[in-house]
């Protein structure tokens, strides 16, 4: 078992005692993911020292009694994912944290998690800044494990695309023979923009506010521009 801190304030931690009841004394399949795990445990990408909301991952979200939920002594409000796209328990690892023990997912499940997101409560840009902060950080046979396992097809394309153009060193490592990749259908991941870049090795459209100084797909008058602006 792994002792983790969280970066909140020990006077923020109350929320912890209501994972601790729903995994161990309710025993649901529910753990804080995607942006949670990450900003708790992970990765404090931005300032946040007063978190209002925390996202709740699992089979068993619906099954959370409104009223346990909603008690004010969280001080949290909770955004509800059913997580059916990776298997239940592949990379969710039990720690202790501050004086609860309880189960959150791996790094690499957690950023996926963010990333099936996108373009529900999470924008792609968001997720690009995370994968280019933690280029170094990955592991490549847990992401390699994760994107065999995954259900989702979007997930899998955007999970590739954004470690590959987030300059991950996990990336080169990858085994993309053995990852279900199909790529016959154009997936939209602007949104409808009027000008999308499309990426034709994962034939996806993405947001054209991607950092484009990064971002290899980006053209060379593209770069050029933005170079001048700067200026």
């Amino acid at each position: 078992m792994i002792e983790l801190h969280p970066f909140f304030l020990p006077e923020q931690g109350n929320w912890l005692e209501l994972i601790h009841v729903l995994q161990n004394d309710l025993s649901l399949d529910v753990y804080p993911g995607g942006y949670s795990a990450m900003k708790n445990w992970y990765h404090q990408h931005a300032g946040v020292f007063n978190p209002i909301v925390e996202d709740l991952y699992g089979t068993d979200v619906h099954k959370i009694p409104e009223e346990l939920l909603n008690r004010k002594e969280w001080e949290r409000k909770f955004k509800l994912y059913k997580s059916d796209f990776l298997p239940i328990d592949l990379q969710i690892h039990k720690i202790k944290t501050r004086n609860y023990i309880i189960r959150i997912p791996s790094m690499e499940r957690a950023l996926l998690e963010m990333v099936d997101d996108v373009g529900v409560n999470n924008d792609i840009e968001r997720v690009f800044e995370y994968y280019t902060d933690l280029a170094g950080d990955l592991h490549h046979k847990k992401y390699q494990q994760l994107l065999e396992k995954c259900t989702s097809e979007r997930t899998i394309r955007l999970g590739l695309f954004l470690a590959e153009e987030g300059g991950t060193d996990c990336f080169p490592e990858l085994n993309l023979n053995k990852i279900p990749l199909s790529l016959d259908k154009n997936l939209d991941y602007s949104f409808k923009h009027k000008a999308p870049n499309y990426i034709f090795k994962y034939n996806i459209d993405v947001s054209p506010n991607l950092n484009i100084m990064i971002c290899e797909y980006a053209s060379f008058y593209q770069k050029e521009f933005l170079t001048e602006r700067a200026v």
